[in-house]
This record gives C-alpha cells, structure tokens and sequence, in this order.
C-alpha cells in the first residue's frame, strides 16, 4: 500500500502549522449524532482521480479515535493480505465470528429479552430473518465482523440492493422488465436491521466502532404527501363506497374505509359492539381490543387479545349509516349459519368476517379479494396506476378527519396511534362524543359519490 506523501517541515512552518511525526495524521472534534467526538484521520494514498483514500476512528476521546483509526486500518491491510488476521486485537471468537453470525446472534437476544418493549414479537423475527438470509448475509454476511467496513454497508444499502430487479408479468407472460426488487419501505426496514445489529456488537465489544454511525437513513417514500397522489387516493375511495353500496362487499369493507388495521377488522366479533340493536337514546360504538393473527411459522389462525399496540385499544362511535350496513350482515351471516358446514371451533364461532364455511379470512385470501375488486370489469376496473394497497384506506381515512378540521388527539384516538398528548393508559378510556361527529363526518365523505348517484336515480 502506497502512503501519500506528507509536506516536509519547512512547508508546515511555512503554513504556520507545528509539524507532524510522520504517519500521526489529523485529529480534531467534529459534531455527530452522539454529540461533540474526536475524529482520527490519516492519508493512505491518492487514487487515479486524484482524490485522497483516508482511514479514520470517531470515538468520544482522542486516544479513543487514534486508537480506532489504527485498527480500521489493521482491518485495510488484513483484507489487501499485507497483516494476517492474528494482526487483529481481538478474542478468538470475534476473529471467526462473522457478520451473518452476528446478526442472528443480535436477533436471538431481541428474541429472549424480557421487556415487551424490547422483545420482538415471533413474526417480527421471521420478517427479520428474512431479510437477513435474502438480503444481507449474501453480500455482506461472510466478512468477519471485525473486517466489515463502513464503505461495504453503504455498497450494499446504496448500491447492490436498488439494482436487484425482480420479473413482472406483462400481458400474461414473464418479462423482465427494470423494476426493482425492493421497494424504499424495505430498504428502510433492511437499514434499520444492520443498524440495531451492529449496536449491539459494539455494545458486546464485537467491534470497536460502529461502522453504521456515519451512514445517512435512507428516504422515505414522498408519494403519500403529494396532493395531487392523495386526491387519487380519496377519488378511489369515494368510487369503491358508490361501487359496493348495498351488497356484501360493502359490509367487508366498511371498517377499512374508516381506517381500521386489516388485522382489527379481520379479528372483529359481535361481542366488541354496543348498543347495535337498541340503543335507547345511546351512541352505536365499536371496541377494538383484539386482532386476527397468523403464527409465521405454523400458519395457525388465532385471535390476539390485543390490537398491535397498547394504544390501539379504542372505543370508535359508529355512523347511522355503519350501523344499518352491520345489522344487514349480521342478519345474512345468521341466515348462512344454518347451512351445513359452518365452522364450530368456539373461538371464532362470533367473528363478524368469515369465509363460506365460517373460518377465520387470511390476510392473504383478503388481498386477494381486495385485487379483485378493484380489477373487476363489471364494478371498478380501475387501470393499474390507480389501484392502491387496502392498507391506504386507512391513510386516506386518516387524512379526511384532518381536512375536517379534527383535532389532531381526536384524530389519534380513532385512528390508535401512540400519543404522548394523551395520558392514559389506552383510548378506550377516552369520552366518545368528540369522536362522533368526525366519524359521521368521514363516512358521509366517503359515500357522497354514491349519494350523488342515488339521488339522480330518484329523480
């Protein structure tokens, strides 16, 4: 390896600098995101563009930061083949032990801890090991963990990843076409994995410095916050209330279009209603304490007592328009419970949303059914640009009650977002009149293009 050539002392003097012992380098204090730090720098060498390849060290003391500087550059020549790996002042285990290793390692402990705050849920670590075997430990997975370098991480985030291209079909045929195989969202979640894992190491003193710290967060994707993508947005949802009004796909969907989880609606049970059928005067409301789940690994259906967080637990007022759509599929269900077939197992024998046969519904099945929807030629047939995720009806919801004029902790509590503005333990407490408008308000948004067209029709 080829060190740059340093100015000789006349010229330091010159420049009114001290002079410097050869190889010593620059160290001085920089800001980072943990504050004011010690930053160790040293020239190896210039490139062909002229630009100078540095090694550096950041550490909160000036030892510290020349000490690291040194081994990330131990960690150069061992990689170049110039030190062996003995070189490396590390225990045995830390020589062998590599990124991948590190990361299921890392994965494992979030696995065990004790504190439901910390502790990831079993699918969580099924989406995390994921990632991991499909999209880390093949590039980056195999390097020590003490040889990994900031500049293999950003190689990967920034370039390996947004050049994986994946097949679309096109006209019925398999095409490769030049869409990336991972989306902004995942390389976020990707990012976030290496970050929390390499934490860890250096919490664990796997690694002297974290080779993530210096590294940006990749974007989030803008398209939500674009007006004229959100007026698509509202457009869409206003068509698919005119298009199911008055059948069964209006009653299954009717929660979605009020910004319910996939996983509250699927995992609703009549029992969560009040005052549905006699009222006396009272506010119709629904409680969201429970969500479908499905085990990852087993595929087993069951209902969680809990909705994803603490503070999804709510109580929403329901619209007389939600109310009427609720009795009318109560009173189809009841009719199909007679038939033969209908599913006993006691707990899910009160769910609001079945198949035929009275099983839970899979997510998967309602993607699937949601897809149809929107490509049916008879109903929709909405062209591909505007057909949205489900999941966007609850942003779209979202997004209503704040043109409305809702207080935004109104807003919190029918959507279940965690707010620190709001001191209680969960929203369910919350008194439910300020909520009733905003709903009514929101359900007669979303139904005023099918409210247009009945009205034409009567005239």
């Amino acid at each position: 390896m080829v060190i740059h050539r340093r100015r000789t002392n006349d010229e330091l003097w010159q420049a009114h600098q001290q002079p410097k012992t050869r190889g010593e380098g620059s160290v001085f204090q920089v800001t980072t995101s943990a504050g004011v730090q010690w930053r160790a720098t040293r020239t190896l060498y210039m490139d062909d563009s002229g630009r100078a390849v540095q090694v550096s060290g950041t550490a909160a003391s000036k030892e510290q930061a020349i000490e690291r500087r040194e081994n990330n550059l131990r960690k150069r020549l061992v990689k170049s083949g110039e030190l062996p790996l003995s070189a490396l002042s590390a225990r045995p285990k830390e020589l062998k032990l590599t990124t991948g290793e590190m990361l299921n390692e890392w994965l494992e402990v979030k696995r065990q801890k004790t504190s439901k705050a910390e502790r990831v849920s079993a699918n969580t670590a099924h989406v995390y090991e994921n990632q991991i075997r499909l999209h880390i430990a093949p590039y980056v997975g195999s390097i020590p963990v003490r040889l990994i370098t900031e500049e293999d991480i950003r190689n990967l985030l920034f370039r390996t990843l947004p050049k994986k291209m994946k097949t679309k079909k096109v006209d019925g045929k398999d095409v490769a076409t030049n869409v990336p195989l991972l989306g902004a969202s995942q390389l976020r979640l990707i990012q976030g994995i290496i970050n929390q894992g390499f934490r860890y190491a250096t919490e664990q003193g796997h690694v002297l410095e974290n080779p993530t710290t210096r590294i940006d967060q990749l974007d989030k994707p803008d398209s939500r916050s674009e007006t004229e993508h959100l007026e698509k947005k509202n457009w869409i949802a206003r068509e698919i209330a005119a298009y199911t009004q008055g059948t069964a796909e209006e009653a299954h969907w009717i929660f979605a279009l009020m910004g319910l989880r996939q996983s509250e609606r699927l995992g609703l049970t009549w029992d969560c209603f009040t005052y549905l059928d006699d009222s006396r005067g009272k506010q119709p409301v629904v409680e969201i304490r429970q969500q479908l789940s499905r085990d990852a690994k087993t595929g087993t259906m069951s209902i969680k007592p809990q909705p994803k967080t603490n503070a999804g637990k709510r109580i929403i007022p329901l619209s007389p328009r939600v109310v009427d759509v609720l009795k009318r599929h109560r009173a189809e269900q009841r009719q199909i419970k007679q038939d033969e077939g209908w599913s006993t197992e006691p707990q899910f024998a009160n769910l609001v949303y079945t198949t035929e046969n009275g099983s839970p519904i899979r997510q998967t099945t309602d993607n699937k059914r949601w897809n149809s929807l929107l490509s049916d030629e008879k109903k929709l047939n909405l062209k591909p640009e505007y057909r949205i995720r489900q999941h966007a009806l609850r942003h779209i919801a979202i997004t209503l009650l704040i043109t409305h004029g809702t207080p935004i902790e109104i807003v919190r509590a029918i959507a279940g977002h965690h707010s620190e503005a709001i001191t209680r333990g969960t929203y369910s407490h919350i008194d439910t009149a300020p909520k009733v408008q905003p709903m009514n308000d929101l359900m007669d948004d979303i139904y005023r293009t099918a409210d247009k067209r009945a009205a034409r029709k009567t005239q």
